[in-house]
């Protein structure tokens, strides 16, 4: 089974368009809430699970090939911030886009910070979500590191946003 752990601003709709024109029973998740219900077996049935989810996840799955896709952090946070500014339309997103990225990065926004305080490694090792994150919190930064990278160690294929042309 395909596993793509699709982490934001890093090319990954490209890669989910690929994988579901090519891969037709495909199950799209965006939360690990979406999930947490299904069995195993139920989750087994599916020839590639896409999404917003991480490491976690990837115990679930018996013979996964996880793919992922990565990103320089600063490029990744430019990234989103520009998404924030030009294409999300809610006021409470529009008003912290409106400051300059250095700032913008400062910011006390709850989704900057989780993204900020290493959010590439905490996906790939826990899960995007923040409570999933919470749980975990104790580890040190040396243990999300490792956990981030056994990960990494497991996959099939990386592939880095800067390089898809």
């Amino acid at each position: 089974m395909i596993y793509f752990i699709h982490i934001p601003k890093t090319a990954g709709m490209f890669v989910r368009k690929i994988i579901q024109e090519n891969i037709k029973n495909n199950y799209i998740i965006d939360d690990y809430a979406q999930v947490a219900y299904l069995t195993d077996s139920q989750i087994n049935k599916f020839d590639a699970i896409l999404g917003h989810i991480g490491g976690v996840f990837l115990r679930r799955i018996i013979n996964p090939k996880p793919v992922v896709f990565l990103r320089n952090p600063v490029d990744r946070m430019y990234s989103m911030y520009n998404y924030w500014r030009n294409t999300i339309e809610d006021s409470y997103t529009k008003y912290y886009s409106r400051q300059p990225f250095i700032e913008w990065l400062k910011s006390d926004v709850h989704e900057v910070k989780l993204e900020v305080d290493g959010g590439m490694a905490w996906q790939l090792a826990i899960d995007r979500s923040y409570a999933l994150r919470l749980e975990n919190k104790p580890i040190s930064k040396n243990q999300l590191l490792d956990s981030a990278t056994e990960v990494l160690y497991r996959c099939f294929f990386i592939g880095t946003q800067e390089n898809l042309r």
